[in-house]
């Protein structure tokens, strides 16, 4: 059994994503937009970090390229934004299943008790059973359009990770410490 995450490297719920991937010892990749492009600017040592790949074009066809590339997206969001819209709206075009998780800022624990996050985490097991390796593209607000979208990703993933069964030694809370790293 093994799980891949991958993601388009933004700030907030991708970059969450692939840390708390990483901290759980789970293989990262995925496609960032041209020239490494990020919110904090161009960021190629993603490329070594995660092993995320420079995508010859922008951010669409990244989002694009990452959602086709896996068995399921699962999206973290606060506000549905034009990169949020476009990634649900391409899961359904492509029939890729996707799980949107919402943030409920004053409540953040709460909103990790979702049932989209367990339904995910069912679809991930039940596909264990006919798959070796499962794809998740994890998607959502970057930063910009959530202050707590790192927070809220990176926990829910962390949450995630733990209940398939996966080991690490990182903490639930250590994800301030990563939020503004893009390599160790």
């Amino acid at each position: 059994m093994k799980l891949h995450v991958i993601s388009g490297a933004q700030t907030g719920a991708d970059v969450a994503g692939l840390w708390a991937a990483k901290l759980f010892n789970l293989s990262t990749g995925g496609y960032a937009p041209k020239n490494f492009a990020t919110l904090d600017g161009s960021k190629p040592e993603m490329a070594k970090t995660f092993g995320i790949l420079e995508h010859s074009a922008g951010y669409r066809q990244r989002t694009i390229a990452n959602l086709k590339n896996s068995n399921l997206t699962i999206v973290f969001s606060e506000k549905m934004s034009t990169g949020t819209k476009l990634t649900i709206n391409q899961c359904l075009k492509e029939k890729k299943p996707c799980y949107v998780a919402m943030l409920d800022p004053s409540d953040l624990e709460a909103s990790l008790n979702n049932e989209n996050l367990n339904r995910a985490k069912n679809f991930i097991k039940n596909s264990f059973m006919i798959h070796d390796v499962i794809t998740l593209n994890v998607a959502g607000n970057s930063t910009q359009n959530s202050a707590r979208a790192f927070e809220f990703a990176y926990k829910g993933c962390y949450l995630l990770f733990k209940e398939l069964g996966f080991e690490t030694t990182a903490g639930y809370e250590d994800w301030n410490i990563y939020k503004d790293l893009w390599s160790l």
